[in-house]
């Protein structure tokens, strides 16, 4: 794990420090901003890499175009990562 000047780790992706309350992730040792995460996953699916303006709620992954999105009462959400609707016991 690399070690910045003020002694906060670095992504080992963007090698930018990882400030307090930033989301970071684990990966063998090694921490990592979740966005940077990411941005890999993206580009190695030859996905665009920039951020998204409207993340999922529920994978944590970018909505790229309104036919993607469905607003749940959990906030924005992938069409296919909705939630299945349950009927009550009859």
């Amino acid at each position: 794990m690399e070690i910045g000047p003020s002694g906060a780790p670095k992504c080992s992706r963007c090698h930018g420090e990882i400030a307090e309350g930033e989301d970071v992730l684990n990966e063998y040792g090694e921490w990592n901003h979740v966005q940077c995460l990411l941005a890999h996953a993206h580009a190695a699916a030859g996905m665009p890499t920039e951020r998204p303006a409207i993340l999922c709620v529920r994978c944590l992954v970018g909505i790229v175009s309104l036919d993607e999105l469905d607003m749940t009462a959990s906030g924005p959400t992938h069409i296919h990562c909705r939630p299945i609707p349950t009927t009550a016991p009859s």
